[in-house]
């Protein structure tokens, strides 16, 4: 298999935005934690606006996101509203990315190895995986924060990804939808291709050096981009 005329042998993907579908339900969880601890839910559309349209980068992590949404509230009440997130998605889910979940076993019929790195950690992988109808066993290899002991955009990250799977880093391609998906690629070295089913606008990965030839709708249009 070839993408852009070069050997393919894996695919990494980013999980949130990637394979579920996280907007679906990120802005309303903000919304429901907001209201339970009698925040000002204006700043939710203002960040959201920003996320959509290119301005506001935001945090790859939720407890980021609260700080940045309510700068006011101490570390406890912060703390409080990030729990109240992480129960409230757990309770909802979130749905696949149409396409996602069929794209994955249509790479792996093609001895293609899929791997999943990723910013949750073991618990809400697993959940989350489970509320796709996958698990560890579909992918070749799935990496966490816990797991690599460091975050995005550290490129130290996926050095497991490539323990379990040694190939060379030019024949994969790492499938992401947020600006340290970019940065880390950038600096392992490997191939960056964009989804905008995260919600972030295409000029902006343009912005950030991305080929427009290199960013398509969701990881479902990656197969029209492979050749035998």
């Amino acid at each position: 298999m070839k993408l852009f005329g070069k050997l393919l042998e894996l695919v990494i993907l980013d999980f949130d935005g990637v394979v579920l579908d996280l907007m679906a339900r990120y802005w309303e969880i903000l919304e429901i934690v907001a209201q339970a601890h009698r925040l000002n839910p204006d700043s939710i559309q203002q960040y959201r606006e920003g996320h959509y349209n290119g301005t506001r980068r935001g945090s790859p992590r939720i407890r980021g996101t609260v700080q940045e949404l309510w700068p006011h509230l101490g570390d406890e009440a912060a703390t409080a509203c990030y729990l109240a997130f992480r129960a409230e998605e757990e309770r909802t889910g979130y749905p696949p990315v149409p396409g996602s979940i069929e794209t994955i076993r249509w790479l792996k019929e093609r001895g293609v190895s899929v791997a999943l790195c990723s910013m949750n950690d073991q618990r809400a992988m697993g959940w989350k995986l489970k509320m796709a109808e996958l698990d560890v066993s579909s992918f070749d290899s799935v990496v966490t924060r816990e797991r690599a002991g460091c975050d995005k955009p550290d490129p130290r990250i996926i050095d497991p990804i490539f323990s379990d799977v040694p190939v060379p880093k030019a024949k994969s391609v790492y499938v992401g939808d947020w600006y340290a998906d970019i940065e880390l690629c950038r600096a392992a070295r490997v191939p960056f291709l964009a989804v905008l089913s995260g919600g972030i606008p295409r000029h902006a990965f343009i912005r950030e050096g991305v080929p427009e030839d290199h960013i398509i709708g969701s990881l479902a249009d990656l197969p029209k981009l492979i050749t035998e």
